[in-house]
């Protein structure tokens, strides 16, 4: 029988729902004697007065074990709810008592099959198809007598036991399968009928059309090539035919998320939004629940939306080398990167708390309140592919109530003068009691020292995680890295109190605020060797009730001009004395070879020398 993911195959009026996938057969159990009771559910409106006239189940079989005994009390049944009476699973429509297959078909398992002596017809509130068994004694076959197959869907695997899982639930996540099981349906199913439901939509920008997502589903036998739809929304209406990229396949219960058009509207507001699916493949629709309803708010303009990435690093920790990896790609592939990188116990590290408390390092915290890896977020154990772009611009892609904008310069010899304008295109909900600041955090590029050593334990890694080819081939401790993003001085923790006067969306809010950098020094008191035209500026609005998770940001250069300040770190006027070159383990190098990295180290008459990484 082929497999399908929570769809039926149609075929003459009768199809055979089911959650199987292509996947792994596997057996799940406690490995305790006691009462399972199991189920997936059928609540797909498609199918709301189908009849069911048969279940095919597998289960895990008692010949191997040598004990067919060690399994009974087997029952078949339907039910409306998962109801528990005196603790023991009590289904409401019908139940059927069946002797326990012992032996086991090519794949392992025992399929059992059961027509139902009378056909039950699903009706609005679904139905639940399930089993029930008791394991009398623990052998092979009673540790684990549910079978499963791989991977998990949602209403695929609800759990009951009498002594493990004592209250109903869909654990299908948690076991990692769905039950391979397989209902026949008898129905009325058209050629040409999709349902439409779940409308979604993100703000939408005064004057112009947009986009929303909705789900199509299946509800006949047809392979669905094209829509054709009408939108009203307010008191506009729009319609088009759309070819589905992908077709959706002849499977009742099949579905695909499409893209729809909206119409423009003249004025800012919440309104009411209706799509209607008129064709299929050219026909009229022949669903009944071919109407989805939902609502669109239109704003002045939409804020761009830049997620926060705060990284926690610090040269002693030799996992460390993935979140410098990370960072540096995200900010050669996104020149508006607002990345900010907080060292921890090294001679980068600032005496000023951080935003948040880890649990390890490397770590990055998205906006302050989602902690994540800064190499890849998904990686957990397995971190050899970069991910992180993926994940920000996911995040970025959500919708965000305000914008910042920010510039910063020097306007003295050790001042930095920061002015930043907040705009709102909604007021929130809890504007007079979110408690919203402004944080700005100075951060400086190029920071460098024969002295750091970077711990690294992805030397000799073959092959080399991706984009991490530089530390695979470098030794356990790299010398001469230059590091980027890195916070130096900060406005203040939770941000700045009063720094957003107002909110509103009639007019922008401005804030100052001038940054000292006489005297900027690491944990120990010693100065941290900037360049004055490396430092960037990261503003951003905060919220929280003091909490500080971060609404948007922005990133900015600081402007500097040594002729209007006389405040460079090395005198532009002074003449170069030596230029020498090491590689990355302090090695002093006559003549770099082609194809290597290397520390290029110059000297200059008035004593300064300033050290850069270059690739020959």
């Amino acid at each position: 029988m082929a497999a399908v993911s929570a769809m039926a195959l149609a075929q003459a009026g009768t199809i055979d729902f089911t959650y199987v996938q292509e996947g792994e057969m596997g057996a799940f159990g406690t490995k305790k004697g006691e009462t399972y009771s199991v189920a997936m559910k059928i609540d797909n409106p498609a199918f709301t007065g189908s009849e069911i006239n048969s279940i095919k189940v597998a289960v895990v079989p008692t010949d191997f074990s040598g004990d067919v005994a060690a399994i009974g009390n087997f029952s078949l049944w339907l039910s409306t709810d998962l109801v528990l009476e005196n603790k023991v699973n009590a289904p409401n429509v019908n139940s059927w008592a069946m002797d326990y297959p012992t032996e086991a078909g090519e794949d392992g398992f025992a399929w059992v099959e059961f027509n139902l002596p009378e056909k039950y017809t699903i009706t609005d509130e679904g139905v639940y198809v399930g089993y029930s068994l008791t394991v009398t004694k623990t052998t092979d076959a009673g540790k684990a007598p549910i079978a499963v197959c791989s991977p998990e869907e949602p209403n695929g695997l609800f759990i009951h036991s009498s002594r493990t899982y004592k209250t109903w639930a869909d654990r299908g996540t948690s076991v990692g399968g769905v039950l391979p099981m397989y209902v026949t349906l008898e129905g009325d199913y058209k050629d040409n009928a999709v349902r439409v439901s779940n409308i979604t939509s993100d703000y939408g920008v005064v004057g112009q059309g947009g986009t929303f997502n909705a789900t199509v589903t299946n509800a006949g036998a047809n392979v669905i090539e094209s829509i054709s739809y009408t939108a009203v929304l307010g008191e506009q209406q729009c319609s088009e035919t759309i070819t589905l990229d992908e077709p959706i396949e002849g499977v009742v219960g099949a579905s695909q998320v499409v893209s729809f058009n909206y119409p423009a509207v003249d004025k800012a507001g919440s309104f009411p939004l209706t799509v209607t699916i008129d064709k299929v493949n050219g026909q009229a629709n022949a669903c009944e629940a071919n109407s989805a309803e939902g609502a669109v708010a239109f704003v002045g303009f939409i804020p761009e939306h830049l997620t926060l990435v705060e990284e926690y690093t610090g040269l002693w920790c030799g996992f460390c080398p993935r979140g410098y990896v990370g960072m540096e790609k995200m900010a050669e592939m996104y020149p508006n990167f607002p990345g900010i990188a907080y060292h921890n116990g090294d001679e980068m590290s600032i005496p000023v708390s951080e935003p948040n408390n880890v649990s390890g390092f490397p770590s990055a915290m998205f906006d302050r309140k989602i902690q994540l890896d800064p190499y890849d977020p998904f990686g957990e154990t397995d971190y050899s592919k970069f991910l992180l772009d993926e994940v920000w611009e996911a995040f970025n892609s959500e919708f965000t109530p305000a914008a910042i904008d920010v510039e910063a310069e020097f306007t003295g010899e050790n001042t930095i003068s920061v002015k930043s304008t907040t705009s709102w295109a909604v007021v929130p909900y809890d504007a007079e009691t979110g408690n919203y600041r402004i944080e700005y955090v100075l951060v400086a590029d190029g920071l460098s020292s024969p002295q750091w050593l970077q711990s690294n334990y992805y030397s000799g890694d073959n092959p080399a995680p991706e984009f991490m080819e530089m530390f695979a081939e470098a030794p356990s401790y790299v010398a001469g890295l230059e590091f980027n993003d890195v916070a130096i001085a900060t406005s203040g923790l939770r941000g700045i109190p009063g720094s957003i006067e107002s909110i509103s969306i009639e007019a922008p809010s401005a804030h100052e605020y001038t940054f000292d950098v006489s005297n900027i020094v690491n944990t120990n008191g010693e100065p941290i060797p900037f360049h004055k035209d490396k430092l960037e500026v990261v503003a951003m609005i905060l919220s929280g009730n003091g909490v500080g998770q971060a609404v948007n940001c922005k990133k900015c250069g600081v402007v500097y001009d040594p002729s209007t300040t006389a405040i460079n770190k090395v005198n532009a006027t002074s003449d170069i004395e030596s230029v020498e070159y090491f590689d990355l383990c302090g090695r002093k190098i006559a003549n770099p070879a082609q194809g290597g990295i290397y520390i290029r180290s110059t000297r200059y008459e008035n004593g300064q020398r300033v050290n850069a990484k270059i690739a020959k």
